[in-house]
């Protein structure tokens, strides 16, 4: 017997037994009824089966918490969602959107279930003093936190925090655009989610919950601003590559101490820098000479950087090849030039800005560099009319600045700054057309995520505002994620001093 049927509510749902696990397990296989709808399934993947994001809702992080982790006998991976004692009773939980993530309302379509009646869940949790209420939007609504009609409320003593239950419940919709799992009540609970489906039948699949393929090793960087300082003594040097190494990292974007005057660059610690890199070398660590200012863009000043690049081929000429810069990495953020802010003059310094770093490419891979910049998560931006925000005039026709940079850069360092890994707004969906950029052009992509705090650090785009449990929550998440999106490379930190903190707290 696969499991035992039940009714909460008049409303059907099935449990799966251990026994049935087990019987799962030993033939290694799922079954699954042809026509089922599968909606998510979290052994790879953070997006549903219509290309939409799962999303906590109700809180602030530090109310209402997610991430993807492996839980429960035998192991799955999936999605969970923390819901916090300073939680609010009501409207806190997570929602699946079915449709299509598209950025326009209208284009999003909800999913046709009518002949797939019935909504399979497999869940696993402590509710507490909490009762999951399960509730489905028929159409695809433009809020997440519309509510729906319920479906089912299901009590503390149904579910279990170490063994997977699988709840099927009849829908009576023929379309569906979000399923919502609110947790109403007092105190802390948890619900996590391996797999969604609409199916044919009340009868659970019974399937093996699956390990995925491990992800694909990911390039980890962070920014190094305070350069400096860190090699004036040795000490500090050694304690920045050692926490490089512990942490995994494999990239430094390492700023570059210099002189500028009469058209001409000189480096300053010259032989610290060639310790340092030497040192960098032997422990498996590619070191960037970072520098930047969003004044190199104007015309006038694209001199310093050409003088930059001669001053970095007769460092590497001069050092042995261990002791090398690999790369030349820019962090020019032309926007905070008020003449971007200005419609009438913004678009000479965006062609400014490609004209510099088209020439950059050229100069910096003729001295043996890779040539990688820092951009923002919005130079794809479209208006209404499907136009570039940001045009380009290029030989193939307009695109977006983002797209006119990918042909140009190797490497981006992405500022993908979010609160969030997950969610519509979270660091992995605002980074969906870097992705498919960086597979047309080949350009590495690092993912990056924010650490500081303070006036300069903007409201909602720093997962340094919260505890450090938090942060390395998100950073698991945003590692297994990333590792299996064929368009990024790696993830980046910033930077080095806010993570330093972060970790010593």
């Amino acid at each position: 017997m696969p499991g035992a049927l039940c009714a909460i509510g008049g409303l059907a749902f099935a449990l799966v037994t251990a026994g049935a696990l087990a019987q799962s397990a030993a033939s290694n296989a799922a079954t699954q009824p042809a026509g089922d709808v599968v909606i998510a399934d979290f052994g790879s993947g953070v997006t549903t089966a219509q290309g939409g994001f799962f999303q906590v809702i109700g809180g602030r992080p530090d109310a209402v918490r997610d991430s993807l982790a492996e839980l429960g006998r035998p192991p799955a991976w999936a999605w969970r969602v923390d819901v916090l004692e300073r939680a609010g009773p009501s409207g806190v939980g997570a929602v699946i959107p079915l449709f299509d993530n598209e950025r326009m309302a209208e284009q999003r379509r909800p999913l046709d279930i009518s002949a797939t009646p019935f909504l399979e869940l497999r869940l696993l949790g402590a509710l507490g003093r909490r009762t999951l209420r399960i509730e489905l939007n028929p159409e695809a609504v433009p809020g997440a936190e519309v509510p729906g009609s319920v479906v089912a409320s299901v009590d503390a003593f149904k579910l279990h925090a170490d063994d997977w239950r699988s709840l099927v419940f009849r829908v009576s919709s023929k379309t569906a655009g979000v399923i919502r799992l609110i947790l109403e009540g007092e105190g802390p609970a948890w619900l996590a989610v391996d797999r969604a489906r609409f199916c044919a039948s009340e009868t659970p699949a019974v399937w093996q919950p699956a390990s995925p393929d491990p992800p694909r090793p990911l390039r980890v960087a962070t920014w190094v601003w305070t350069t400096e300082r860190e090699l004036a003594e040795q000490d500090r040097a050694g304690a920045l590559l050692e926490f490089a190494r512990s942490h995994g990292m494999t990239d430094l974007f390492v700023q570059i101490p210099y002189d500028y005057s009469d058209g001409q660059v000189k480096l300053r610690l010259a032989h610290a820098l060639r310790e340092f890199n030497a040192a960098a070398r032997r422990a498996g660590i590619r070191v960037h000479a970072l520098d930047g200012a969003p004044q190199y863009v104007l015309r006038e000043n694209h001199g310093r950087m050409f003088a930059l690049v001669a001053a970095l081929d007769q460092f590497n000429k001069e050092s042995p090849p261990e002791a090398r810069f690999d790369a030349l990495h820019l962090d020019n953020e032309p926007y905070i030039l008020p003449v971007w802010k200005d419609p009438s003059t913004r678009g000479e310094i965006i062609a400014a800005y490609v004209d510099l770093n088209r020439e950059l490419r050229g100069r910096a891979n003729a001295a043996g560099l890779e040539l990688g910049l820092d951009i923002p998560s919005w130079f794809d931006r479209r208006e209404p009319t499907g136009e570039p925000s940001f045009p380009v005039e290029t030989a193939g026709g307009t695109v977006s600045l983002l797209e006119a940079l990918f042909g140009i850069v190797q490497n981006v360092g992405v500022m993908s700054y979010r609160e969030r890994v997950l969610g519509p707004n979270g660091v992995v969906a605002i980074c969906r057309d870097e992705f498919e950029l960086a597979r047309r052009y080949g350009v590495a992509v690092f993912t990056s995520v924010e650490l500081g705090v303070g006036p300069r650090v903007e409201e909602g785009i720093s997962l340094g505002r919260y505890p450090r449990e938090y942060f390395v929550t998100q950073l698991a998440t945003l590692r297994r994620v990333l590792g299996y999106e064929t368009g990024c490379r790696g993830l980046a930190i910033h930077s080095y001093l806010s993570y330093r903190g972060l970790e010593e707290q």
